[in-house]
């Protein structure tokens, strides 16, 4: 019997699973579709995200220090940062990592 089932397997999933086993709750997880899948635009994490987790060195792809727009009518604007503003992963194996870090703590995680 579990108190809690989270459905999907992904970071928000994960995170919630590993904050509830962390306060004693009894955690399942479940994912029906297979984690470590490639997910395009969708590997870049904040730097808010950075101070909150410690992500693995071998995970992080690149740093982002500059950001550079260009609005639909072809205006540019660049915005450089004096400390890492943010990083970009490999989804699939962030994706694992994260669902990992959830079982250390305690979550129950059932994929198919």
């Amino acid at each position: 019997m579990f108190d809690i089932m989270v459905i999907g397997g992904g970071p928000s999933g994960s995170h919630f699973a590993s904050g509830a086993a962390k306060k004693g709750y009894n955690v399942a997880l479940i994912e029906k579709g297979q984690l470590g899948r490639a997910k395009c635009c969708a590997g870049g994490l904040s730097g808010r995200f950075l101070s909150e987790y410690r992500v693995p060195p071998g995970l992080i792809e690149r740093e982002i220090r500059k950001f550079k727009m260009i609005s639909p009518s072809g205006e540019k604007t660049e915005l450089t940062f004096d400390r890492t503003a943010g990083v970009t992963v490999n989804r699939a194996e962030f994706d694992s990592w994260f669902l990992r870090e959830a079982v250390d703590c305690g979550c129950q995680a059932h994929l198919e």
